[in-house]
């Protein structure tokens, strides 16, 4: 009887020690340390606040108890146990790897080096350095500083630069990529951009109303044309330069809120974590709004979600301490393109989809797109004639002129507006300041309507066709900046382009 008890113990025994095959979620690659299931009012000792890739097979974890680095492959941690302090927030450049913590925000350099001590740590009124953003072209950064600050930061030189102050506290923040737009979501419920100055210094562009929330997620897409924000249980994907909405990204019956979000590198692919008890990570095609893949297996709220490099691995973690990878489908491409010819017309367009495309049509081509741009700048001052000589011919003695200058202005539409509200106008006869006015009542019939932020017309042409060039970055786009930065001042193509170059890079 002993021995067969024995036998039966030391079968167990080595059952217990022998290497446990891991059940994973249906999708999951791998689990990344232990999964406990989140108590209710209790410390979440060891939970996962963010997440980064420093490379395809070195994954960063920031949680409660301090930063983990893991081996993708291996599906080990790099050191025995958690380094430096609560890290709540973590972002990369080419350069340093970026670690918001407990009233500091830490540099480590290289970002391949975290394991090793910070290389210097600034300063911050903030308990939880949870607000962190980066734009690596121009060395701007900003990180929360406070109850209604950001600080700014110029990642050259290391010195703070400004403050921005706000009306309410931040809950995440982004740069697009050369850092002359701030996006800032705060806990009142608003989505506001900034044209932002290195000083610190803040020009209003849009707000638009999200849900209130101590707790945000928002991004613009690598090439800074959407900005994708988290609003309750949905995803708002807008035009950044208007805020005008593109498509929306909603979650299913009984889900919670959306709590994170990131965005693929190549920007084809949009993920989201929501909030538990059953959270949800799901993916999508980020232009079309295509569900591509939903995933279930934490135990507690879904705090961070993350792309590999390569965009093959999906990660995610939260209150239940562990990350789970995720094996994620291949993005696919779905926006159709405008003819180059028209592009130059439609960047005016309210429309936030046929926008989209036009600036999509001018980056597919870059030599062919600088040279539109190029072209379209060099006949503004012909438009402008154009434009006001119609509206001097809505007073001529001939009807068939008269009519001909207003169809020509109907058919311009928003562009004509700009003209015909302009205070500065010269005004016509009383007859013709009749038709002037029909013609706005006919604009306001169908639909065209100037929005509440005044950018709409040649200044939102200006606008996106600045950013374009920006994004080019080449040679030839920064000489069509130059010469429109020689315009009159008081012009928002002229200010535009002195914007650009000033954070226009030395060198790409």
């Amino acid at each position: 009887m002993r021995f067969v008890f024995a036998i039966t113990f030391l079968s167990v025994a080595l059952a217990w020690a022998a290497p446990q095959k891991d059940e994973f979620p249906p999708g999951a690659l791998a689990r990344l340390g232990a999964t406990v299931a989140p108590a209710k009012n209790e410390p979440r000792t060891g939970e996962v606040n963010a997440l980064l890739f420093i490379d395809d097979n070195t994954l960063l974890s920031c949680t409660n108890s301090g930063w983990t680095t893991w081996d993708v492959q291996k599906r080990q941690t790099r050191q025995p146990k958690p380094i430096g302090g609560l890290a709540f927030a973590a972002i990369r450049d080419a350069e340093r790897l970026w670690i918001g913590s407990t009233k500091k925000l830490h540099a480590i350099e290289p970002p391949q080096s975290a394991l090793a001590e910070p290389a210097q740590s600034w300063d911050s009124a903030s308990d939880q350095v949870n607000v962190i953003a980066n734009a690596p072209i121009s060395g701007r950064f900003v990180f929360s500083a406070g109850d209604q600050k950001l600080t700014v930061l110029n990642t050259k030189t290391g010195k703070t630069t400004g403050t921005v102050e706000l009306t309410s506290r931040p809950v995440t923040a982004s740069l697009n990529c050369n850092g002359r737009v701030l996006a800032v979501v705060t806990r009142d419920g608003a989505a506001r951009h900034y044209n932002f100055s290195a000083n610190g210094s803040i020009d209003p562009i849009w707000t638009k109303r999200v849900a209130r929330s101590d707790h945000g997620s928002a991004g613009f897409s690598p090439d800074g044309r959407l900005y994708a924000v988290a609003s309750a249980g949905r995803i708002m994907i807008l035009d950044s330069t208007t805020g005008r909405a593109l498509l929306g990204l909603e979650r299913r019956f009984g889900e919670g809120d959306v709590r994170c979000l990131t965005i693929s590198g190549d920007g084809r692919l949009i993920a989201s974590g929501s909030n538990g008890p059953e959270a949800v990570v799901r993916v999508w095609a980020f232009e079309s709004g295509q569900e591509l893949a939903s995933f279930k297996g934490h135990l507690g709220d879904v705090n961070a979600v993350a792309f590999s490099p390569d965009g093959k691995i999906l990660a995610s973690g939260g209150s239940d301490r562990g990350v789970l990878l995720w094996k994620i489908p291949p993005g696919v491409s779905s926006t159709k393109s405008i003819p180059l010819n028209d592009a130059w017309d439609t960047l005016d367009s309210l429309d936030a989809a046929e926008a989209y495309k036009a600036m999509g049509s001018l980056l597919a081509d870059p030599k062919a797109g600088v040279a539109t741009l190029d072209a379209g700048f060099r006949g503004l001052a012909g438009e402008q004639k154009k434009m006001l000589r119609w509206i001097a011919e809505l007073d001529h003695e001939d009807f068939r002129a008269r009519e001909a200058a207003r169809r020509a202005l109907l058919k311009t539409g928003l562009r004509a507006a700009a003209y015909l509200t302009d205070p500065k106008r010269k005004l016509l006869g009383a007859e013709g300041e009749t038709r002037v006015r029909l013609i706005l009542e006919a604009f306001e019939s169908q639909g065209l309507r100037q929005p509440e932020g005044g950018l709409f017309g040649e200044q939102l042409r200006a606008v996106r066709a600045v950013r374009v060039l920006e994004s080019f970055g080449n040679a030839e786009a920064k000489a069509i900046l130059e010469e429109a930065a020689k315009g009159a001042a008081d012009l928002r193509l002229t200010r535009e382009a002195k914007g650009a170059l000033e954070t226009w890079p030395t060198q790409r």
